[in-house]
């Protein structure tokens, strides 16, 4: 906290005020407390307080917070180049207030402005990037760059060495991906919907359906659906685990009696009642989201049907009566009894080994050739035969999500056209 503190207050007063005295005598600092008569003033050393009557003239100076916001507001889409010198000046005097959202938003919007500073844009950003660890980011910025200057040297060196590393490690993904690939196209459909369920994420993932019209997560759908799974037997529902299959979980606060700890030998049913079941002895089922209804029986005989869901049973039963009191809401009448209906939802959920998806028999083969050709073109890749893409985001010298809303004018502390 004390660090935080110390920041803070560092940034807040980094422009000085400054005052001079009628002698001649200048000083740099921060006014701490002006009267009608005196000005009391910190420097660097020691603080001062002088008699109004001694000062010849007293200069403001603005905090960093203040700078920052006035620099922000002067912005204007007609001078791009203002927004590359306000992103130099966060990471330069401004870098108490730096803030990497901002610093990426300025450059970005140059960059889009004007072309002509996108390299040098983008070339902050991939040093930002490589600064905190994140090659892949910063290989994606230097792509940009050079998307915007072919001939930039530094673009050049840190694309073609990021390149290396990236490439290598896209590789390796690929072999996971043709390894899936290669398990169903020898016949084990089983074997290979889990391999292709980790590999729908990997490098080259995004082009599966160019070659085989079809993503790798709806080809493993398709073969789930070819292959019964065994813990559900292919119905693509299975028993809720928490509930057993019931919907209902035991109260632990009254041990499934539905009667509140202690309540005396002959109680009334406001005494006797358990406050986290309402006198049903189980709860309902959250994680299958089990849902029943509540028959309340009160004193004069009318009984009112409430629907109940999982978690929230204290809000279908507050639209009727007063939890505190157990009375009806309308004029007061006591609650004699409830009665607890099956439920009628719950107690099984989505298997999650076949992600719900039942079984269909066949009625058709899988068309192996599309398959067989994404495989080919990762191989391809693996193998250097075919150069890998850069990333597709790194095609255009800019991030789409900076400047898509054209928000490139500071109006009091936000973003807007």
């Amino acid at each position: 906290m004390l660090v935080i503190v110390l920041v803070l207050s560092a940034a807040l007063a980094a422009v000085a005020d400054k005052l001079v005295l009628k002698d001649g005598r200048k000083y740099e600092g921060t006014v701490l407390e002006e009267t009608d008569l005196v000005i009391k003033f910190r420097t660097a050393k020691a603080v001062l307080t002088f008699k109004k009557e001694e000062i010849e003239s007293l200069e403001r100076g603005k905090t960093i917070v203040a700078e920052r916001e006035e620099r922000l507001t002067a912005l204007k889409p007609e001078n791009p180049a203002g927004y590359i010198e306000m992103a130099e000046w966060l990471q330069g005097p401004g870098k108490e207030l730096f803030d990497e959202a901002m610093f990426s938003r300025l450059c970005n919007i140059a960059a889009f402005l004007d072309k002509g500073l996108a390299c040098k844009a983008q070339l902050m950003l991939g040093r930002y990037s490589l600064s905190k660890g994140r090659k892949e980011a910063a290989a994606v910025c230097y792509f940009r760059a050079l998307t915007a200057d072919p001939a930039n040297e530094e673009a050049i060196a840190k694309a073609r060495d990021l390149k290396a590393g990236l490439d290598a490690a896209a590789k390796k993904e690929m072999t996971d991906i043709s390894r899936a690939l290669n398990t169903f196209l020898d016949g084990k459909t089983k074997e290979a919907i889990p391999l292709l369920r980790d590999a729908a994420k990997r490098s080259f993932s995004e082009r599966a359906k160019e070659f085989m019209g079809m993503t790798i997560d709806e080809l493993a759908d398709e073969l789930q659906s070819r292959a019964p799974c065994d813990t559900c037997k292919g119905k693509g529902k299975a028993n809720c685990t928490p509930c057993k299959g019931t919907g209902l979980i035991p109260c632990e606060a009254c041990d499934g009696t539905g009667i509140k700890k202690g309540a005396p030998a002959k109680p009334t049913f406001k005494q006797e009642v358990c406050r986290d079941c309402y006198h049903g002895k189980a709860l309902l089922c959250q994680s299958c989201l089990a849902e029943r209804t509540a028959k309340i029986h009160f004193t004069d005989s009318e009984v009112v049907a409430v629907p109940l869901q999982a978690g929230v049973e204290h809000v279908g039963f507050s639209q009727y009566i007063n939890l505190g009191s157990w009375t009806r809401k309308k004029d007061g009448s006591k609650v004699t009894m409830i009665e607890y209906a099956p439920i009628s939802k719950g107690g099984v959920r989505t298997c999650p080994d076949c992600r719900g998806i039942a079984y269909r028999p066949p009625t058709h083969d899988v068309d192996k050739t599309p398959i067989m050709r994404y495989r080919d073109e990762l191989d391809s890749r693996i193998l250097g035969k075919v150069e890998i893409d850069p990333p597709p985001e790194s095609k255009i010298p800019y991030e789409e999500k900076w400047v898509k809303n054209k928000d490139f004018r500071y109006v009091e502390g936000e973003w807007t056209e």
